[in-house]
């Protein structure tokens, strides 16, 4: 179904609804799996399904991975051509752009250029059979095109937003088995919105509109062959090269502009690798509605609650050192000081943190689903022989709270005291108000 989906739900609500629900089905482009129904929570998860559903009919604009054009909008829809490509076992995965080559065989493209805002106050969720999620693979709001279902009953931190309608378990199996045996299957969506509440209309609205907008960049020659352009406020710079139009393109991260106005830019053949005499550029851009957190710089305390364990940390990132303690009913079980401190932009609402232990790597990605925003989600990552994942909540609050020692008469930093632990989520507790101190602070 092609066109504004949300300007004909008002026409469809006054028709009798024999389903009160959203709903999409699922089609075999090639008859290899039975047709089956998909119930998505547009109350719930209302952003998740309103971008599912603009991938899905041509309503949303997106990046082509291939080339960095600007498509969708008007029935270019980015799930045209989509594919389940993946089954591991647990769950189908697909909807990233993959591009049918000539022999037939698929490769991979990416996603729609932009990520969403998914689920935000809860760490982990039921995903049983049947579910239908958000693949957010580098942590918190950094979905976008891919999907997946799962196949058995497990747990996830990726954002739910629908689920297999009663009688369709057995052609999700058939669609995953053909998957398994044969390789990537086409899926082609319909959707149907003559069930849609007044509710469920007013929340897609809003969603939609706190949805990224891609666009195109307007562009000037200036001297010494350099191409001039704005680069808007709030948005991400995509920028894409070929050497020669009869090659693969190659895309170049064009980065972020953190601020909220526009920023002049001027960009030539050596800053995007072009060192022939031709040459030939793409570029466009991503704006975010929501551009909720910044990455780090001075002293924060954060406080991470994983799977049944807290920790406390202490971050100094224009040091690039920090601490942290792991605590267990009230007391201290490990502590340790730690280097190699650093943050970057994962997303337009995510902030990685990294830092080193000897010879272990750690990774925070951390989820903000607000401006401003001080709590949210986060994945974590160890990556030390055989990489483990983790997921949790966290708090974070600004400053050190060090406590000023001298020796011999000569100012020094001496040992952290961390009065009071930060207050947690409201009806989970708090942690202990007991002092406690940590090893000696890393110099600076």
């Amino acid at each position: 179904m092609k066109g504004c989906w949300l300007g004909l739900a008002c026409v469809l609500l006054a028709a009798v609804a024999c389903r009160a629900e959203v709903a999409a089905t699922a089609r075999s482009a090639d008859g290899e799996f039975p047709d089956f129904r998909v119930v998505l929570d547009a109350s719930g998860q209302p952003s998740a399904v309103a971008n599912f559903m603009g991938l899905a009919d041509g309503t949303r604009s997106w990046v082509d991975p291939a080339d960095g054009r600007v498509r969708g909008g008007g029935g270019d829809a980015f799930y045209d051509g989509m594919v389940f490509d993946w089954n591991t076992g647990t769950t189908l995965r697909g909807g990233l752009k993959n591009v049918r080559q000539a022999d037939g065989s698929w490769a991979y493209a990416g996603g729609p250029g932009y990520t969403v805002v998914g689920k935000t106050d809860e760490a982990w969720s039921a995903f049983p059979e049947g579910a239908l999620a958000l693949v957010e693979g580098e942590g918190p709001h950094t979905g976008g095109g891919e999907i997946a279902f799962a196949l058995t009953n497990t747990a996830t931190a990726w954002t739910v937003f629908g689920r297999v309608a009663e009688g369709g378990a057995e052609a999700l199996r058939a669609l995953a088995a053909q998957v398994a045996e044969s390789g990537p299957a086409d899926v082609r969506w319909e959707l149907d919105f003559s069930g849609m509440t007044e509710a469920e209309r007013a929340a897609l609205e809003s969603a939609r509109a706190s949805l990224p907008e891609a666009g195109g960049i307007e562009t000037r020659f200036e001297a010494g062959k350099q191409l001039a352009f704005e680069w808007p406020g709030a948005s991400q710079l995509h920028i894409t090269r070929w050497e020669d139009m009869s090659a693969p393109p190659n895309y170049v991260a064009g980065g972020w502009n953190e601020g909220a106005a526009a920023r002049s830019m001027a960009i030539g053949w050596a800053d995007v690798y072009l060192t022939g005499a031709r040459g030939f550029l793409s570029l466009s851009r991503v704006r975010y509605p929501l551009f909720a957190a910044n990455p780090f710089t001075g002293k924060w305390r954060m406080l991470a609650e994983h799977t049944g364990q807290r920790i406390q940390y202490w971050f100094d990132f224009d040091g690039r050192t920090g601490m942290m303690a792991h605590v267990e009913s009230g007391q201290i079980t490990e502590q340790a000081v730690f280097s190699q401190l650093e943050s970057w932009r994962t997303s337009a609402n995510g902030i990685t943190v990294y830092y080193g232990r000897g010879f272990v790597a750690n990774y925070y990605h951390l989820g903000f689903a607000a401006p401003g925003a001080r709590s949210g989600r986060f994945m974590s990552e160890q990556r030390v022989g055989e990489e483990t994942t983790d997921w949790g909540l966290f708090e974070l609050a600004e400053g050190w709270d060090v406590e000023e020692t001298s020796a011999a008469g000569t100012a020094s930093k001496g040992t952290a005291s961390i009065p009071r632990w930060l207050p947690w989520n409201a009806g989970r507790g708090s942690c202990p108000d007991n002092a406690f101190r940590l090893p000696r602070a890393p110099r600076y």
